[in-house]
């Protein structure tokens, strides 16, 4: 496995092979909408409109780290 996860949803059709996202993009999508649909965390100031108090980049930054946490936790060997 490497960095990405893999592929998430994987489909063959005889010859042609469609790798889907990963599964590192998955759990940041996942993230992504954890994060927009809970105003007023560490993303939002108060005060701001919404426009303003959401900050794409990081929002997609968090998004990734907390994937990228997902995926680690998911790589350890639990059976030992």
């Amino acid at each position: 496995m490497n960095a990405t996860g893999g592929p998430a949803f994987p489909c063959f059709d005889g010859s042609n092979s469609f790798p889907g996202m990963t599964r590192r993009d998955v759990f940041a999508a996942f993230a992504m909408h954890a994060i927009l649909s809970h105003p007023g965390q560490p993303l939002l100031r108060s005060g701001d409109s919404l426009i303003q108090q959401i900050a794409w980049q990081d929002t997609a930054e968090y998004a990734y780290a907390a994937a990228d946490a997902m995926l680690a936790e998911s790589l350890i060997d639990r059976t030992k």
